[in-house]
């Protein structure tokens, strides 16, 4: 694949919980602790969505929706980078970049008195005696809560970045409809995804070669602007 960058675009918007979402950090073990938390911030004890976590929800919509034309994935591997294996011995480069995704700023007074915490209580149910066992407490990110995240995409020369873009929000809009997190099949993690009209921005070899004499951040575009640019 040619790796002559032509520009790096940048996604931007927010994340919304519609429940409760649960991305967990490692059991702890103490009388009295959640059976298992969510993973938080080491410095501010924020929750946060991992970019791994984020970008492995996208690469399986990228895949689940090039599946029947794409039997090796190799859509999914193109733009979301794949290790050395036997089948590519050298691997592919990424040209999706998926940031860690932080709390925005405009959360609920709310959300932020209870650290945005709840616990949830599950068991399993045993359907032949009809009883339940293994009590469990669950932290979830309650819904309403909002993240703020960033893609970096990498337009190489002579790769047909639109298609690129849109295989990438559809799977944007593909995982509106599924979750992130665990536990999805049992109401967990269903997101919405907020894109504005200042969403995405081109950032060309002139952008950077000229940053020391730019008086601003440069022009933002919408997603369907951003097509009819690429």
């Amino acid at each position: 694949m040619n790796t002559e960058l032509q520009a790096n675009i940048i996604i931007k918007g927010e994340i919304e919980l519609l429940t409760g979402m649960h991305i967990g950090s490692g059991g702890q073990f103490g009388i009295g602790l959640i059976d298992s938390p969510v993973i938080r911030d080491p410095l501010t004890k924020m929750p946060y969505i991992p970019g791994s976590s984020l970008k492995g929800r996208l690469r399986h919509g990228i895949t689940a929706l090039t599946k029947s034309k794409d039997t090796n994935n190799d859509k999914a591997n193109a733009i979301m980078g794949e290790s050395p294996n036997k089948n590519n011995k050298k691997g592919s480069r990424t040209r999706l970049y998926v940031r860690d995704a932080h709390l925005t700023e405009s959360n609920d007074p709310k959300l932020e008195k209870i650290k945005f915490s709840e616990v949830k209580y599950e068991n399993s149910v045993n359907y032949q005696s009809g009883t339940a066992q293994n009590p469990r407490q669950i932290e979830r990110v309650p819904k309403g809560t909002k993240f703020k995240f960033e893609l970096m995409y990498k337009q190489f020369v002579n790769v047909d970045a639109k298609h690129d873009l849109q295989l990438i929000y559809a799977a944007i809009r593909n995982l509106e409809d599924e979750y992130i997190g665990a536990s999805g099949s049992r109401g967990y993690g269903k997101v919405k995804f907020h894109l504005g009209d200042e969403a995405c921005q081109i950032r060309d070899l002139d952008y950077y070669n000229n940053a020391i004499d730019q008086q601003d951040d440069g022009e933002w575009f919408s997603f369907n602007e951003l097509l009819d640019l690429v």
